[in-house]
């Protein structure tokens, strides 16, 4: 691909609002205003509210329209959709058996190593075409991994106020000689990227900005999240929205294409689920999914974790903490969309998996060199 512009996915407008600025502006908005963040690390509820139920759960649930709610898709792989949650509730359970925190730590863990692949498969989106040396492609691979990595390694190693989901599944290991080096090594490849990025442009040869800002928005967010600051809210907004948004904005463009080829190459099990496809009916999904999202919520919040007494103290009739024995059973139950986004997207988005059709539904129908791996 020569043109610059063909490396956006849906255009420089959609693609720089809806999938480049949840990495910087919240970051920035953190690095500008530290007395702000810090008044609200408690996280009130309204902003509970919009990090955790609308984005966080919320673009969890939005997997359903790649998966479970579009037919073909469905069909063609059956037996892993119908597989996938009972092994995951069961799989659930036992860790639960052996302990509350063996299954968060599991959960954790699970969710970073989702987190991780996420940023190094937008940005091999975002390089789809480039024609490099297959030095430059490992040190391009590497250096997007370490962007994420590198703030992962100091977490364990330095340790954290804040977690994951509950307080110590992050563990804490000394790992303080593999920070250093890895803290050079990720320097050196950022100098050398910059370096050979500043002599392509030099020489006429323009610059693929989609995957440069991808790049520099995860080393920005995870770092500013994860390193620069000690504080729940600084992290939960840096990593919540640099997460969920692009990838509802990638369910979006995924379905918005996908409703638009003709003869269409899926269906919705329901017909009238395509207009929230459209630009008018973007927020009518925004509300579907944050639905899905309260209700979850609610649920975790009146049998488990009691958090948030007002927002749904309705529930309260009829729904009471559940005992310690049904807790081995419901915590699975209950984190299942959860564990199921987690193990589906690391198959759902594969460029390169036999029979798939995604590629060509949101790219067009030539077939990217470069992807999901």
């Amino acid at each position: 691909m020569s043109s610059n512009a063909s490396r956006w996915l849906a255009s420089p407008r959609f693609d720089l609002v809806w999938m480049i600025a949840p990495l910087f502006s919240p970051a920035l908005l953190v690095l500008a205003f530290p007395g702000v963040v810090q008044q609200l690390s408690a996280q009130p509820d309204w902003l509970w509210l919009l990090l955790i139920v609308g984005v966080d759960v919320g673009h969890v649930w939005s997997t359903v329209f790649r998966t479970y709610l579009d037919e073909r898709e469905f069909t063609a792989r059956r037996a892993l959709y119908l597989w996938v949650p009972l092994a995951g509730f069961l799989g659930g359970v036992v860790l639960y058996s052996f302990g509350h925190m063996v299954f968060w730590r599991v959960l954790a863990y699970l969710a970073i190593f989702h987190f991780v692949r996420q940023q190094y498969g937008f940005f091999m989106l975002y390089r789809r075409g480039e024609a490099v040396s297959k030095v430059v492609l490992w040190q391009e691979k590497a250096l997007i991994y370490l962007a994420t990595l590198w703030p992962l390694l100091f977490w364990h190693s330095a340790g954290r106020s804040f977690h994951w989901f509950v307080a110590g599944d992050v563990l804490r290991w000394n790992l303080h000689w593999l920070t250093v080096l890895s803290g050079i090594l990720y320097g050196v490849l950022a100098v050398m990227h910059l370096w050979r990025t500043v002599r392509q442009w030099l020489g006429g040869n323009g610059i693929n900005w989609p995957k440069q800002l991808w790049l520099a928005g995860t080393a920005l967010s995870w770092g500013v999240g994860i390193v620069a600051f000690d504080n729940d809210l600084a992290f939960t907004a840096t990593n919540v929205l640099s997460h969920g948004i692009p990838y509802l904005a990638l369910v979006w463009l995924y379905g918005h294409r996908q409703e638009k080829l003709a003869p269409p190459v899926h269906r919705y099990r329901w017909s009238g689920l395509g207009r929230l496809f459209t630009p008018a009916g973007a927020l009518l999904l925004a509300a579907f999914v944050y639905a899905l999202g309260w209700g979850e919520e609610a649920l975790w919040d009146r049998l488990v974790w009691r958090d948030h007494p007002d927002l749904f103290s309705m529930l309260n009739v009829w729904l009471p903490p559940a005992s310690d024995e049904m807790l081995v059973w419901l915590v699975p139950l209950l984190a299942l969309p959860q564990l199921i986004h987690y193990l589906l997207d690391a198959v759902i988005w594969r460029l390169h998996a036999p029979g798939t059709v995604w590629a060509r539904v949101l790219l067009g129908p030539r077939p990217p060199s470069g992807g999901q791996s």
